[in-house]
């Protein structure tokens, strides 16, 4: 399932996966062409080299690489994701303020969780501001870095940056007026600055992508530093971040024996807040995306979670060689939710069939 369907010759990959996974077909459409009450579905198919569009009935599993941004779409998702005829192997967590709370139940993730607030008074906004000598703040429902702003206080006034866009000195007063002007209408979400500047001064962190394999399991598919561009705050690769080799660029940040102790935390602590997240919302999930701060100090910190982690900006880092290799694991897994998990289900649906 996925919001558009412009080039269906696109998902090619996701067709070769699921035939050599064993599925007998599949059906690329999107949620407006899936009908709850007919159980059916009007997408395309791949039939001796040209694809098709027909009517078909609802796939045996589902896998959702879109993204939905109008209240309609969110709703149709939200619909189709809840009906018990429709099973997919990755659901919805809420916005960033509900991942945060979700994994803040969890004592052993305390240590790697920012200090974090919902940016929803111009008090709290001071309050926050004056606690810490930096704080960023984004969109509580914000993606590829876009719209984050970060804020210094220098003495009794706060340095506000944002990528693009001149900085603005401001007194309390101002502060009042940024939430007024800005904040007021549009849900922000506060955190604890962690200085995560290498050598350089360049903003980087590390992006961790978790995906289940064929056994139902939670396995690390890749790991990568993130560099952002010269004067950025974020280092997201949408906004001209450059990728990098994880080993080899920590050795340059940090002596090799702290390297790899900061390796060997992350490759301990990603899994355990994939499985925490799960047993927390009670939901399925085939892959998600951490990203991860590092400090001066080499101590990690959790940035955020990302339910549909972008593969193809890492691919010169990842060990993934083709599209194909990107996409093998969530697909395995879905073959393990079919005949492990929903194999016992009374659901009516045709199995061997994959969505994308």
């Amino acid at each position: 399932m996925t919001h558009r369907i412009k080039d269906v010759r696109k998902f090619l990959p996701y067709y070769r996966v699921a035939r050599s996974e064993g599925f007998d077909d599949v059906v690329v459409f999107t949620p407006s062409n899936l009908n709850l009450n007919r159980k059916t579905v009007v997408g395309y198919r791949l039939k001796k080299s040209v694809w098709l569009k027909q009517t078909s009935k609802l796939p045996a599993i589902c896998y959702d690489i879109g993204y939905y941004s109008s209240p309609a779409s969110i709703s149709k998702v939200r619909a189709i994701k809840q009906h018990p005829s429709v099973p997919f192997i990755t659901y919805g967590l809420g916005n960033k303020w509900k991942i945060h709370q979700q994994l803040s139940r969890f004592p052993e993730l305390n240590s790697c969780l920012i200090p974090t607030q919902v940016c929803d008074s111009p008090q709290a906004l001071l309050d926050m501001a004056l606690q810490h000598a930096t704080i960023i703040i984004k969109p509580i429902n914000g993606k590829e870095g876009k719209g984050i702003l970060r804020l210094r206080r220098f003495a009794d006034k706060f340095l506000l940056e944002q990528n693009d866009q001149p900085s603005v000195l401001l007194d309390e007063t101002g502060l009042a007026n940024l939430f007024a002007a800005r904040f007021r209408t549009n849900r922000y979400l506060m955190q604890k600055w962690i200085d995560i500047r290498n050598k350089q001064g360049t903003v980087y962190d590390v992006r961790v992508l978790m995906q289940k394999n064929g056994a139902g399991s939670w396995t690390i598919a890749g790991m990568a530093a993130r560099e952002g561009g010269a004067g950025r705050i974020t280092s997201n690769l949408m906004d001209g971040g450059t990728p990098h080799p994880l080993a080899a660029y920590l050795f340059e940040q940090f002596r090799k024996k702290r390297a790899k102790k900061i390796i060997k935390r992350l490759t301990r602590l990603s899994p355990i807040v994939c499985s925490r997240l799960e047993e927390s919302y009670q939901r399925r999930q085939a892959e998600l995306g951490l990203d991860w701060a590092i400090d001066a100090q080499g101590h990690v910190w959790l940035i955020e979670v990302n339910i549909k982690p972008g593969k193809i900006p890492f691919r010169s880092v990842f060990p993934f060689e083709t599209i194909e290799d990107g996409i093998r694991l969530p697909i395995q897994y879905a073959r393990y939710v079919l005949e492990q998990e929903l194999a016992d289900s009374k659901v009516d649906l045709p199995a061997g069939k994959a969505s994308s």
